[in-house]
This record gives C-alpha cells, sequence and structure tokens, in this order.
C-alpha cells in the first residue's frame, strides 16, 4: 500500500479475517471504510467444502480448518462490521456471477464516492492510525451550542504550511516529526492550543481532537490552562 500511495484506495480480498485484523488495520495502517461479505447459508459452506476436498483442491484437515475459521472468526467479525454500518452482503445463493459481480462493483463505487467524506485528509496525512477522529468531532460539536471543536492535528498542519513562517527551522522540526508519525513538543502544543482557545473567548466548552496523546501533556494541560 505504501508503494501505492498515488491510488484512491484499494479493494482487499481475504482480509479481514478476524476482528484482530480490524483493530491491528486501525493501528497501523487506516480503518476500513466498508467489508463485503459473500454470504452463504452453513450448508452451502460445508458442501463448497467438500467438494474441495473430493477435488482434491483442498485436505480434509484443511477444509475442516476452513470451516472452522470461518464459523469462529469471521461471523463475529461480520457482526461487528455491520454494527459500524459498514457491512455490505451479497446472497451468493440467490444471485449468479455476473449479479454478484455488478453488485460489488456498485459498491465500491458507493465507497470511493464517498472517499472525500471518509477521508477529507487523505491527501494531507498518509500516517496515524487514520481513525478519522477529526471528523467525527467536528460532526459531533454542533450537537453542543456553544461548543467549539479544535483538531489538533489541523493546527499543525496550518502551522507547517503557514507561508509567513513555513521556513522557520522549529516549523521545519515539526514537519520531520509529523511525517515520522512522532510526537511534536508539548509547549508548541500547549501553545497552539491555548492560543485557539484564547480565539473563542465566547465558547462554552471545547470538544479537542488528538489530544492528549500522553500522560504528560494532561498532567501539564491541567497545570497551565484548565481541567
Amino acid at each position: 500500500m505504501k508503494a501505492s500511495n498515488a491510488r484512491l484506495g484499494f479493494v482487499i480480498s481475504g482480509f479481514p479475517r478476524n476482528i484482530d485484523d480490524v483493530v491491528e488495520c486501525a493501528k497501523k495502517i487506516s480503518r476500513l471504510d466498508g467489508v463485503i461479505l459473500l454470504d452463504h447459508r452453513q450448508e452451502m459452506l460445508e458442501r463448497l467444502v467438500q467438494d474441495g476436498v473430493q477435488s482434491g483442491a483442498l485436505t480434509a484437515e484443511a477444509g475442516e480448518l476452513e470451516l472452522r475459521e470461518f464459523l469462529t472468526h469471521v461471523l463475529p467479525l461480520t457482526e461487528l462490521m455491520n454494527n459500524k454500518d459498514v457491512l455490505y452482503k451479497i446472497n451468493v445463493v440467490e444471485c449468479d456471477m455476473h449479479e454478484i459481480v455488478n453488485e460489488m462493483d456498485s459498491i465500491v463505487k458507493k465507497l470511493v464516492d464517498n472517499s472525500s467524506t471518509l477521508h477529507p485528509d487523505k491527501n494531507q496525512n498518509n500516517g496515524g492510525p487514520g481513525s478519522n477522529k477529526s471528523c467525527y468531532c467536528e460532526a459531533v460539536a454542533p450537537l453542543y451550542p456553544g461548543w467549539t471543536h479544535l483538531s489538533c492535528s489541523w493546527m499543525l498542519r496550518d502551522l507547517v504550511t503557514d507561508e509567513a513562517v513555513r521556513d522557520a527551522q522549529d516549523v521545519l522540526a515539526v514537519r520531520q516529526l509529523l511525517v515520522a508519525g512522532e510526537l511534536v513538543p508539548q509547549g508548541l502544543i500547549l501553545s497552539c492550543l491555548s492560543k485557539a482557545m484564547d480565539q473563542n473567548p465566547s465558547s462554552r466548552g471545547f470538544i479537542i481532537s488528538g489530544f492528549p496523546r500522553c500522560l504528560e501533556q494532561l498532567e501539564q494541560f491541567e497545570l497551565e490552562v484548565r481541567r
């Protein structure tokens, strides 16, 4: 994926296979925008495994393992994805190959069309866990009249792209840290936050995304600003 960073997105077959796959992917790469399940009834799956064993494509042990893995890991995964509203089921029992391909095509097109909403920062940020927390907070803030959303990641990106200061030595250092996915200096974060809060004196409260990133940041914020 890193070698293909100009791509709009990826269609990945055979992944995720369990809940741990989803968690680790969100931590290390990006969250998954959609999961397509080619939905068979269990008796159909058992028959397909038996066909594979009889044709020699699978050993009996491998077939049994595949089926057990599906029932114990993939089914709980689909329940999780369904609760997250990102699961798309295609009933392959009632569809022929042409219908399945067309339905998959429409699902992928829908995800691509929504990509600007799902990942508004994808061209600005190639790293990080990709959990989209700033955008979730941006959507939540209007539910609390008088509250203001402050995004640490957006503030830092504005800082390093500001024409007036982008060549300053400390800004160059911050840019290098952001690219590497490292924490920026604590003093800079607190300074940006404090300045942003001062610019919104009438705000009843603040929803801050991307902060704190460690216990030390939390303690320093409470010491210098407020609880």
